[in-house]
């Protein structure tokens, strides 16, 4: 079975199937690529931000960032989550919080404390 689809300038991209398999030429894909890239959205930055602080992830996560550049993981009240990380430690470089993190959750968005944090 072949299908055609048309990308925005209306040129023709056939796909074929033939045992539940996609069949397309090295043109046809890298064209249907370019079109599919233009509807996605921009990937966010998964990038460290450089200050300490707190920060709230996309998906509803808070994080501090010490001075020593180590994550923690913080409950709303403030107080630490235990074993937060994959490695199960308390505090975690950069390349653990992106490996635990979804993609979703990026970009990191500055953020203050809700409440008094406990020893401080």
């Amino acid at each position: 079975m072949t299908a055609y689809w048309w990308d925005k300038d209306k040129n023709a991209v056939a796909i074929s199937y033939k045992d539940n398999r996609l069949i397309l030429t090295v043109d046809d894909a890298q064209a249907l690529l370019r079109q599919l890239e233009m509807l996605l959205p921009e990937r966010p930055s998964r990038d460290e931000p450089e200050e300490p602080g707190f920060y709230r992830t996309r998906t509803g996560a808070f994080l501090r960032k010490n001075s020593n550049g180590a994550w923690s993981a913080l409950f709303i009240n403030g107080d630490l989550i235990p074993r937060y990380w994959n490695d199960q430690d308390d505090y975690a470089k950069w390349e653990t919080v992106l490996d635990c993190l979804y993609p979703r959750a990026f970009p990191l968005t500055p953020t203050t404390a809700p409440y008094p944090l406990k020893g401080e």
